[in-house]
């Protein structure tokens, strides 16, 4: 989430991205966290512009502090919550992604099988060259892109949570 929406964010890819000076009222439709050392005048786009990676990540993490304070406090045994995860290929595995999907709420074979050829047909894979929210969708891009200071960082403010997702 950090690595991918780094990349996105600094891009202005969403309107949101592009509001001067924003406010946490601003970001509510994101759920999103307005990071320390923004600057007057700027956006959320242009300050992960000016910083260097390391510090847009560190950025991002601080954007994203709801987000995964709310991923800690998941129900991680609840038989009505499907949780899926990037490193076991979800991405990019729409076919058997989608199928769990569909059986776990129930559709019939024919929405199922219906459902099934639409995510294939609109796979990440597929649609990498022509959708510009589709940067790299393989999994476990962040160990290429994470630091030492990055990695120790989340540690420190979301302790245990790498484990208690199952990406131990």
């Amino acid at each position: 989430m950090i690595v991918s929406g780094y990349h996105y964010h600094k891009r202005a890819a969403e309107a949101w991205c592009d509001i001067t000076d924003p406010t946490e009222e601003d970001w509510a439709i994101v759920n999103g966290r307005v990071p320390d050392g923004m600057q007057p005048g700027e956006s959320y786009s242009q300050m992960l512009q000016r910083l260097d990676q390391e510090s847009g990540l560190l950025a991002e993490m601080q954007f994203r502090e709801k987000h995964f304070r709310g991923m800690a406090a998941w129900p991680i045994d609840d038989p009505d919550i499907l949780t899926f995860r990037l490193r076991r290929g979800d991405a990019g595995n729409e076919e058997d992604t989608y199928r769990r999907l569909l059986e776990f709420y129930g559709v019939s074979k024919r929405r199922l099988e219906r459902g099934v050829r639409a995510a294939v047909a609109n796979s990440a894979a597929k649609m990498s060259g022509t959708n510009t929210h589709i940067r790299n969708p393989k999994p476990n891009k962040w160990k290429d892109t994470f630091t030492d200071v990055t990695e120790s960082r989340f540690e420190e403010l979301f302790p245990g949570l790498v484990e208690r997702a199952g990406y131990a």
